[in-house]
């Protein structure tokens, strides 16, 4: 499927809204933790990316729409998928932090 760099930007951070709203709507399961950037994150866990080889965060997923280098949504898709992917990965030990991601 085919979008124009204006309607792609609108489908991803309205993707990212969403985001955001389950956050603050299921603030018991911490789902701030995946807000945090991985600057924040390797500051807190200098192993993450001895684990997780190629970092990704919500931060970086909101430059990337802002500054359009998003072309075909399924790069956005997989970017999001990576935040998750690589939090269950890291937290294979933490259930509650694997359940949330």
């Amino acid at each position: 499927m085919s979008f124009s760099p204006e309607t792609l930007s609108v489908v991803c951070q309205d993707a990212l809204d969403k985001l955001q709203k389950i956050r603050k709507e299921s603030d018991r399961y911490n789902i701030e933790l995946f807000q945090a950037s991985i600057t924040q994150v390797i500051a807190t866990y200098p192993d993450y990316t001895s684990v997780c080889t190629n970092p990704m965060d919500i931060p970086t997923v909101q430059r990337k729409v802002t500054e359009g280098v998003y072309t075909e949504p399924e790069a956005f898709a997989s970017d999001v998928r990576l935040i998750f992917s690589n939090a269950i990965l890291f937290n294979k030990d933490h259930a509650e932090r694997k359940f949330v991601a």
